[in-house]
């Protein structure tokens, strides 16, 4: 089980796309966290509730580790591979687990990445501006736990949507309808 986890891994970190997506994660959150904190001369950086909103814009890092998920397993089918992975490996659940943890693996570092992009800059801003920081390490520590942790389960979703829809463009299609139509629709609906 651990040699299919490692050839996983083998094939994530020689693939261009990974690579690329994790610099469009890395790109997108600091794109957003800079124009969080430049919204206006007066952003409210210095209240708990401001720098929380700022910390919490990197949270497109975590959308691109879904399909990142995605296109973990979904490539397989593609390209034409999922025979001769699943001729050497006969057992399909061995290698969808395999699948699934280096997908979780991949995706935390999509995490890490957008949570450190978008604390960080909120973190210089604050300094630059001369604010007090309003919320604490600890604080902050957990949130970057919580974007890695997620975006570990969501590439490890996303690899289990691929490997049902075996259409890697449907499947990313429908991950991004989810994300940003129907979940918007529902949080709408909802008033808790």
């Amino acid at each position: 089980m651990t040699r299919l986890i490692r050839v996983e891994l083998l094939k994530l970190r020689t693939m261009r796309l990974t690579w690329g997506l994790l610099a469009a994660a890395a790109g997108i959150a600091a794109v957003f966290a800079v124009l969080n904190a430049t919204r206006d001369k007066e952003a409210a950086l210095n209240t708990a509730s401001g720098l929380n909103t700022q910390v919490l814009v990197g949270v497109w890092a975590l959308l691109l580790s879904l399909i990142f998920g995605v296109i973990v397993s979904s490539s397989e089918f593609r390209h034409s591979t999922a025979t001769l992975t699943y001729l050497a490996t006969p057992r399909r659940n061995r290698v969808l687990v395999a699948k699934t943890l280096a997908a979780a693996c991949g995706g935390a570092a999509f995490g890490l990445a957008g949570g450190v992009i978008a604390t960080g800059i909120g973190l210089i801003f604050v300094a630059a501006r001369g604010y007090h920081l309003a919320l604490g390490a600890a604080t902050l520590s957990r949130y970057l736990v919580g974007y890695v942790v997620a975006a570990a389960l969501l590439a490890a979703i996303g690899c289990a949507v691929g490997s049902l829809i075996r259409s890697q463009v449907a499947a990313i299609i429908g991950v991004f309808v989810w994300a940003m139509i129907i979940e918007s629709v529902l949080g709408g609906l909802f008033h808790a």
